[in-house]
C-alpha cells in the first residue's frame, strides 16, 4: 500500500521551520494476479536440476546434502550449484532459468529469508522451471504469506521440522534433510 500519514508540529525549531514527520505503511502491495506452478518432470534422470542456495548459514550443507542423495537415486542427473545474497540477483535468476530443468532453493528458515527465496523461486517457477523450497516447518506460514502476496500461493515446498540450519552442526542438518527427499523428488517430478 501507498497510504501514509503525514503530522506537522506546531513546533518549530530554530532555523528550520516546522517539523515534519511521514509515517508510512509497511505493508507490501497485494499482487493480485495468480500464477500457476509449472508441469512438473517425468523424472529427474539425465536433467539439469539446479540446486540454489540463498547463502544463509547451513543451507550449503542442506544443499550438498540434497545433492548426495540425489547423485544416489539419479546417478546421470546433471546437478547444477548456485548461490547468491538475498535476494538473488536478476543476472543469477537468469541463469538458473538458462540452466536448468528443475530447482531446488535453499533454505527458507527466517522471516526475511523465507520472503525472499520464495520471491526468487516462484521468479523462476513462473518461467516454466518447477522449483520446491527447502523450508523450515516453524516458517511454513511466513513462506505462505509471501507465496500468496508473490502470486503462487501453491508454490512446492519441503518442509524439515526444525526452526533453522544455522546454529546445526553438520550431522543434525543432515538429520533434518534426509526425511525430506521423498518429498522433494515427488514435488519435482509431479504435482501432489
Amino acid at each position: 500500500m501507498t497510504d501514509s500519514l503525514t503530522l506537522e508540529s506546531s513546533v518549530e525549531p530554530i532555523g528550520h521551520g516546522p517539523a515534519r514527520l511521514t509515517v508510512l505503511n509497511p505493508v507490501a502491495e497485494q499482487d493480485d494476479r495468480r500464477f500457476t506452478v509449472s508441469p512438473r518432470l517425468k523424472d529427474l534422470a539425465g536433467k539439469p536440476v539446479g540446486l540454489a542456495w540463498n547463502r544463509k548459514p547451513g543451507g550449503n550443507v542442506a544443499r550438498a546434502r540434497v545433492a548426495q542423495h540425489l547423485r544416489e537415486r539419479f546417478p546421470e542427473v546433471n546437478l547444477v550449484e548456485f548461490d547468491d545474497d538475498i535476494p538473488f540477483g536478476p543476472e543469477t535468476i537468469e541463469r538458473i532459468i538458462d540452466e536448468c530443468d528443475a530447482v531446488i532453493g535453499t533454505t527458507a528458515d527466517c522471516g526475511a529469508c523465507s520472503s525472499w527465496l520464495a520471491h526468487d523461486m516462484i521468479e523462476i517457477e513462473k518461467s516454466g522451471i518447477p522449483v520446491v523450497m527447502i523450508t523450515a516447518r516453524a516458517f511454513v506460514d511466513d513462506a505462505e504469506m509471501s507465496m500468496h502476496a508473490y502470486g503462487m500461493p501453491d508454490l512446492p515446498i519441503a518442509v524439515f521440522e526444525g526452526e533453522e540450519f544455522t546454529s546445526q552442526p553438520d550431522a543434525a542438518i543432515h538429520d533434518l534433510v534426509d526425511p525430506m527427499i521423498d518429498d522433494l523428488v515427488a514435488k519435482l517430478s509431479s504435482i501432489e
